[in-house]
């Protein structure tokens, strides 16, 4: 019997779309355990709302959700969520991290598909933070490709918050790294989004919603490939050490591996996956 794998989603929802689709995973699969939600990045309370009132509707109201400050803001996705009684924790999300990871020391998997500040910030409170994880599964940065083959911007999570990112990437931790190199083709096109839909299942609904007022093109699931990696093998892994540079790319460079770094991905295989993980 496969294990249940416990897990903390950070998360910056609200923006982007990918992000409500990994969590509707990380609420709805069986393979893992979701612990707690934290949100990072701008407006973190408003976020909090947005994944409090996803996880009632996926009938997780277990699940605590742990925002980094009182920062609110507006977007589309945000706005559906502003009628959400969603009360702050009087713990800040750097703080549940490292109270998390004492109380279950090796046992936890952190889940960061935004900005890293919540990790760095947890890294500022306790050094050794990082080494009482599990693991770290990030969505950011690229080896070989970055948004296009004609581009070679680096990564919005990463370049966000370069000094975070640093502390993550030297923190010792047991590192896995998901970029653009792995995310770039999980297009989640019209046919994939009425194979969702007619499932009639109200997260469902809920994320189509979301993707309607969403002001982007085609969803590309950049967050949710991230955390399928925690216990699948849709991405191609291998052992490197990536050095985080001042500009927020990130550089394969000689040295001692300091992550796992996924350098593609059977998107197809994932896709139909991810379909058919959320719709049962």
């Amino acid at each position: 019997m496969n294990q249940v794998i416990p897990i903390v989603l950070d998360t910056d929802i609200g923006d982007d779309i990918d992000d409500a689709y990994a969590l509707v995973l990380a609420a709805r699969w069986p393979r893992v355990q979701l612990g707690a939600v934290t949100t990072a990045y701008g407006p973190t309370l408003s976020r909090a709302r947005l994944a409090r009132k996803l996880l009632d509707i996926c009938g997780r109201p277990d699940v605590p959700v742990y925002s980094a400050d009182d920062c609110e803001g507006e977007t589309p996705q945000l706005a559906w969520a502003a009628d959400c009684s969603y009360s702050r924790p009087a713990e800040g999300a750097a703080e549940a991290l490292v109270r998390m990871a004492n109380e279950r020391p090796g046992q936890l998997t952190l889940v960061p598909i935004g900005p890293l500040t919540n990790l760095g910030r947890a890294l500022d409170l306790d050094p050794d933070f990082g080494r009482k994880l599990r693991r770290i599964v990030l969505m950011g940065g690229w080896v070989y490709r970055s948004y296009s083959p004609e581009t070679t911007d680096p990564e919005w999570n990463i370049r966000c918050d370069v000094p975070a990112a640093k502390k993550v990437f030297s923190c010792g931790a047991d590192l896995v790294m998901v970029g653009l190199d792995a995310c770039m083709e999980t297009r989640f096109t019209d046919d994939w989004q009425e194979k969702l839909r007619a499932s009639g299942r109200p997260w469902a609904d809920a994320l189509l919603e979301l993707t309607r007022r969403w002001p982007g093109q085609v969803p590309i699931l950049y967050d949710a490939i991230t955390l399928a990696t925690v216990a699948e093998r849709f991405c191609e892994l291998q052992q490197m050490r990536i050095e985080v540079q001042d500009d927020g790319h990130t550089r394969k460079v000689e040295g001692e591996p300091n992550c796992v770094a996924a350098v593609g991905a059977d998107a197809q295989a994932f896709l139909d996956w991810y379909v058919k993980t959320v719709s049962e």
